[in-house]
């Protein structure tokens, strides 16, 4: 499965956020503040860079597909790293990420298939609750197939 800015419904599949805005590159930016609070943030570079990025904010669906893939762009980080945490049907999972930020890849693939965990092999339709939180310190942007290498 893959997760295309261009599904008009996408932004219901983000949780724990204010908005999902979509920027003028057609890439969408999960906000967890109002346009006024994030002015009030920009005071200060710390203060700024950390409320741009998602901490706590998860991507939340349900599906049959045996893998899920995020096109993701990586903006300012407040520590130098990403990592993106999978939960399955509220299992913990695993940790998917990279250190430098500039080493995650520019595509973020889950295999969903974990038969120990609920009996999910590749190719059956047996549905699952995924649930991926986003990086917590590092600002990002999910982008379609439109921005892809941009």
């Amino acid at each position: 499965m893959l997760l295309d800015s261009k599904d008009y419904n996408i932004k219901k599949y983000f949780k724990n956020v204010y908005d999902v805005k979509t920027c003028d590159d057609g890439s969408l930016w999960p906000v967890r503040f109002t346009d006024k609070l994030f002015a009030v943030y920009s005071v200060d570079e710390g203060k700024r860079i950390r409320s741009f990025c998602p901490s706590g904010v998860c991507i939340e669906l349900v599906t049959d597909s045996s893998f899920l893939n995020l096109n993701v762009k990586t903006l300012d980080f407040a520590r130098n790293f990403a990592y993106f945490d999978l939960y399955i049907d509220d299992i913990f999972v695993k940790t998917i990420g990279a250190e430098p930020v500039r080493n995650l890849p520019e595509t973020v693939s889950f295999n969903l298939c974990y038969k120990h965990i609920n009996g999910k092999v590749k190719s059956d339709k047996k549905k699952q609750k995924i649930t991926v939180f986003l990086p917590h310190l590092v600002d990002i942007q999910h982008k379609s197939d439109r921005n892809r290498g941009r």
